[in-house]
């Protein structure tokens, strides 16, 4: 990667957390020594400062949790993002705590390793409006509270994929494909594809085997009559209540998340230690 140029640092910690505060604070002062500007904020909820474009650098201090909220904030003005761990999995937030001033160095100085990544973008439309929103792992139609399956007509494009009966689902995104899309029985994808993952839940008396599709796929979701309570929810974390006849559209965002670190990426050590391989997965 390039040496950082623009000098403003966006610091974003995850609430409720004094380790996390503490060492905020040290980043902080750390940077300003240096010259850099520093603009901090919580990591819950949306805030104005996620529209600014003269971010040189994003640092998430938080787990993979607050290192999506944060990646899907600003995946329409992607920065480089450099995720310190406080979380339990660290499959984003590659660099433990610890470790933060060699790293943030690093990374300032153009020595970091940058991976660009595809994101989603997804909309509903519904009696000729719509609103939408973006998401970095995966988009999920799923039923609600009540257990009764949904339905849903897939296509890709223009061209008819399935009629799905089914608990809902997953349109992910290949780094989200290690996440509820290879639980839910879907394919394990390298994050470097861009491509586009369908993943059904709980299909129930006809068959739709996962489905990759090009990232230029423009993937449609129209909720036939009957289906009941059913839900939307990007990475997890945001949502919205849908209604029959509703069309969702989901689209790659590619380049739209560019996490950072200061070493090179090792994509299956990290499955391997989230257990994915299997003994001996790792060297």
């Amino acid at each position: 990667m390039e040496q950082v140029q623009q000098k403003t640092v966006l610091l974003v910690g995850k609430a409720g957390r004094d380790d996390v505060r503490e060492l905020a604070d040290v980043m902080a002062c750390w940077l300003e020594e240096r010259g850099y500007g520093v603009v901090r904020v919580h990591a819950q909820g949306d805030d104005p400062v996620y529209g600014r474009t003269d971010f040189g650098l994003a640092v998430v201090l938080g787990g993979d949790g607050t290192l999506l909220g944060v990646a899907r904030r600003l995946a329409r003005h992607p920065v480089p993002i450099l995720g310190i761990n406080f979380g339990r999995v660290g499959f984003l937030t590659v660099t433990p705590p610890e470790e933060w001033r060699g790293a943030l160095e690093a990374v300032l100085a153009g020595r970091g390793y940058v991976q660009e990544r595809m994101a989603l973008q997804w909309q509903v439309r519904r009696a000729g409006e719509s609103f939408g929103g973006m998401a970095v792992n995966d988009v999920v139609v799923c039923r609600g509270a009540v257990s009764r399956v949904s339905t849903l007509d897939v296509f890709a494009g223009d061209q008819f994929v399935a009629s799905l009966r089914a608990d809902g689902l997953i349109v992910s995104s290949p780094v989200g494909s290690s996440a509820y899309t290879v639980s839910a029985g879907g394919p394990l994808v390298h994050p470097a594809v861009e491509a586009l993952v369908l993943t059904p839940i709980c299909p129930f008396l006809n068959r739709m085997p996962p489905v990759v599709l090009p990232a230029a796929a423009d993937v449609r979701i129209l909720l036939r009559d009957g289906s009941v309570e059913t839900c939307l929810t990007a990475d997890g974390q945001d949502g919205a209540c849908l209604k029959a006849g509703d069309e969702v559209r989901v689209r790659a965002v590619p380049g739209g998340v560019r996490l950072v670190s200061a070493s090179p990426d090792r994509y299956f050590d990290r499955l391997g230690r989230r257990g994915f391989l299997g003994p001996g997965g790792t060297r």
